[in-house]
């Protein structure tokens, strides 16, 4: 009968044991499923940032096509006048 007791106590003990663990590593995946739900957040906010971004980009390379469109057309305004400029000079 002893021995049964004992083993008795040995397995309360590793059932002890086991269920701090168990506890522990509840807790554990309860902060990482936290962490998860902060990441995620963080990820959309940030896919929208680059989102707005894009559509900034996308704007600012049609304003800069414009703009040299704009150059181009007052280059050859300038070269215009300096052939009139050189033609009255002459």
């Amino acid at each position: 009968m002893d021995a049964l007791k004992t083993k008795d106590a040995e397995l309360t003990e590793q059932i002890d044991v086991l269920n701090a663990t168990d506890a522990t590593l509840k807790t554990r995946l309860d902060a990482l499923n936290t962490t998860d739900v902060e990441l995620k957040a963080t990820d959309v906010s940030l896919s929208n940032r680059i989102d707005a971004l894009n559509i900034k980009d996308a704007a600012l390379k049609t304003m800069n096509a414009n703009l040299s469109n704009r150059i181009d057309a007052l280059n050859a305004t300038d070269a215009e006048l300096k052939g009139v400029d050189d033609g009255l000079s002459s």
